[in-house]
């Protein structure tokens, strides 16, 4: 009967340790928006202004958690790794910042349900893929700028980001998503210069 009482109360400490491990683990928050980023990018107040956004993310990108792919069909999502805040509102936020420091006829905005005034474009961004894995990240988008002037012609493209990982760690894997971000808006950045000459 002892040891029948030891093994019961052995397994109550055990199941009771993973359910307070469980509890106890801390969920870590991330963002891309960096914060030596913040005001590096000021407006240029004269100069017409374009909405970037909304942006489009597949489902399974579409989520608070982390997504990270292991192999070709394999996918890791970690409760405890989170985004700070939605992709589709960071992403506009991000890739109009970096916009701002390329491009200096116009002022890029993260659309907003509270704008007033008319844009003179808007960018609009379809996120076909948005890989994280441990080789680091690769972003392909589809994007469209589409003037409000009729008399304009929109600009249409598919864009590609990459940027390598240097360890496989989920911190890493966010800052190699935020230079991927930052290619990216390059890549729509200087096919924008080369369509408007």
């Amino acid at each position: 009967m002892n040891v029948q009482r030891y093994f019961i109360a052995a397994g109550l400490v055990c199941i009771i340790s993973q359910l307070v491990g469980c509890a106890s683990a801390p969920e870590q928050l991330y963002t891309l928006e960096a914060a030596s980023a913040i005001n590096r990018a000021p407006l240029h107040l004269e100069s017409p202004y374009v909405l970037v956004g909304p942006i489009q993310l597949p489902e399974l990108i579409d989520r608070p958690q982390l997504v990270i792919r292991n192999g070709e069909y394999s996918i890791d999502i970690n409760e405890q790794q989170r985004w700070a805040t939605p992709l589709k509102e960071s992403l506009p936020r991000v890739i109009a910042a970096e916009l701002n420091l390329h491009l200096l006829k116009e002022n890029f905005i993260a659309s907003s349900p509270n704008m007033v005034s008319s844009p003179s474009a808007r960018l609009l961004i379809e996120i076909i893929s948005f890989d994280l894995s441990p080789s680091g990240a690769n972003i392909v988008a589809h994007w469209s700028y589409r003037p409000t002037d009729k008399h304009l012609k929109p600009i249409e493209h598919l864009s590609q980001a990459k940027a390598a990982a240097k360890t496989a760690n989920y911190l890493e894997y966010v800052d190699a998503a935020r230079r991927a971000v930052q290619v990216l808006a390059e890549d729509i950045a200087n096919k924008l210069r080369y369509e408007q000459k």
